[in-house]
């Protein structure tokens, strides 16, 4: 079969040219649902910056209480990105929860939408963290959407097959007291 202009115009031309774009696509699914889990879910997730020396003092004396009413007004100047990516960074700053209940009472919005993204684009470990900050979301306002973020942490990490992100995400929906709204 000679492939000319009258062929490819033709029913079986068109018919022909329908089935190789549709192989093609289908090659290009499978390709990246290969790739996902080899390339882009281990190398690509959320970076954070590391925290002025200034920032990070200010920081610290929320978090373990000290901070004056100073320290909370420079603090209060402060991006909720840039608050978010501090707290994300250093896992051992807030072991009480203060400054995850002081980023809940006065930036709640902003912190909502960053745990969104790092629910949706971070790695495991991320997701984790991200969680312990949700866990201090029951006091605040935003305590009906940190609720339904921690449901669909929990679906992701069980299709993904990572217990201890469910795991965590079920024990923070717990806390808040709706686990039942999992129940299947």
């Amino acid at each position: 079969m000679k492939i000319t202009a009258r062929w490819l115009r033709s029913v079986q031309g068109q018919l022909s040219l329908l089935a190789i774009a549709l192989g093609g696509a289908v090659v290009l699914a499978v390709a990246a649902l290969c790739f996902r889990s080899i390339f882009f879910e281990r190398y690509v997730s959320e970076k954070y910056r590391q925290p002025t020396q200034e920032l990070a003092t200010l920081l610290l004396a929320v978090a373990d209480g000290s901070a004056t009413d100073g320290q909370r007004e420079k603090l209060a100047d402060e991006s909720g990105d840039k608050l978010f990516e501090a707290w994300m960074v250093d896992d051992k700053l807030d072991a009480e929860g203060r400054l995850a209940r002081y980023l809940w009472s006065t930036r709640g919005g902003a912190i909502l939408d960053r745990v969104r993204r790092t629910l949706a684009a971070g790695d495991a470990e991320q997701r984790l963290r991200v969680l312990d900050l949700l866990a201090w979301a029951e006091q605040s306002d935003q305590r009906a959407a940190a609720a339904e973020l921690c449901q669909f942490a929990v679906r992701k990490a069980e299709r993904r097959g990572e217990s201890q992100v469910a795991a965590r995400a079920g024990a923070v929906l717990a806390r808040m007291g709706e686990r039942g709204a999992l129940a299947p």
